[in-house]
């Protein structure tokens, strides 16, 4: 029994929604071929930024590509974390 509210950590949610998603994902990939649904992706980010301080050159991006399965993974880990 439970008192009080809840301190679970928002790292381990967020260590669920990205490992399951990324299994997700995976799982998506690999059974695309039986499931056509499946093939359909979703992408988003943030194009290369360049930083150049003659010196040292940085250049910086990030990109998340999402399928069906890996959808499904970030849904699984939210649930997991609200159940547990």
């Amino acid at each position: 029994m439970r008192r009080g509210p809840s301190r679970r950590s928002g790292w381990l949610l967020l260590f669920l929604v990205i490992v399951l998603a990324a299994i997700g994902n995976l799982a998506g990939d690999m059974l695309e071929q039986y499931v056509p649904a499946l093939a359909r992706t979703a992408s988003f980010g943030l194009g290369p930024v360049d930083l150049d301080l003659d010196l040292v050159s940085l250049t910086l991006g990030a990109r998340i590509v999402f399928n069906p399965g890996g959808l499904l993974g970030v849904l699984a880990g939210i649930l997991l974390y609200r159940r547990f």
